[in-house]
């Protein structure tokens, strides 16, 4: 547990070092939502303004953002280093790795949350969540599921410029196909399809019914194929976790 602390801590202090992380976990929901928002912001889905739905919706996008670059692509830039060698010559294994990155993503996903929701109060005056513990419950969930998954995906790469390459992808087509930014109800059945297939789509659903009590699924299947993969995607992170 000391050793989770200390590198969680020292993963904190770099974190606030490196401009590029601060602009996609902080930056990046704001002009999200002042940009949407200023598109958008007239429509209603279902009923339900679409400014109202932005804010969940931003949310999950920052929490995969935060998976993606702020935790993938570190323990990336780590291998190519060869920092993760160090690390290999001392206690740590491989789950206290990861768990310590984990702890560090959730700490500035807060910091994220915090921003997104003042931003959207502030330009919008967007309420506070429907259902507060639920809310509490869908966000720890949906980090469990989209961290392990930024994990995974990234490692497949050895390489900082292939991390990177494989993060701004994994954003892009689950930031549009996944019915956040474009709401669900209108895509086409083909995409709809697609984004069934995406962690992105359950944690927006989930997030969006602990918002408003809206959503276009059963909650249940949004939980427990959130569950279901984030446990996958936790034993692949493992299973497959190299320090090289």
């Amino acid at each position: 547990m000391v050793a989770i602390q200390k590198l969680t801590l020292t993963e904190l202090k770099l974190f606030f070092r490196d401009l590029q992380s601060m602009i996609w976990t902080f930056i990046f929901p704001f002009v999200m939502i002042y940009f949407l928002g200023f598109l958008f912001g007239s429509s209603e889905v279902d009923d339900v303004n679409y400014k109202t739905l932005l804010i969940p919706n931003m949310i999950a996008l920052s929490l995969l953002s935060t998976a993606l670059f702020t935790l993938g692509t570190r323990i990336v830039s780590y291998k190519e280093s060869q920092l993760l060698r160090t690390y290999q010559t001392t206690p740590l294994h491989s789950i206290r790795m990861i768990l310590s990155f984990c702890v560090f993503g959730v700490i500035i996903s807060l910091f994220s949350i915090i921003i997104s929701f003042t931003s959207g109060y502030i330009i919008y005056h967007v309420q506070a969540p429907m259902y507060l513990l639920a809310t509490i419950g869908a966000l720890a969930l949906s980090m469990a599921a989209l961290f392990s998954f930024g994990i995974l995906v990234t490692g497949i790469s050895s390489t900082m410029q292939g991390a990177a390459g494989i993060s701004v992808l994994a954003l892009n087509l689950q930031t549009f196909l996944s019915g956040g930014v474009i709401p669900y109800q209108i895509l086409p059945i083909p995409l709809k399809i697609i984004a069934k297939a995406l962690p992105l789509h359950y944690v927006n659903d989930l997030l969006t019914f602990t918002w408003t009590g809206q959503s276009v699924n059963p909650i249940w299947i949004d939980v427990l194929i959130l569950f279901l993969m984030a446990i996958f995607f936790i034993m692949l992170s493992i299973r497959f976790f190299k320090w090289s």
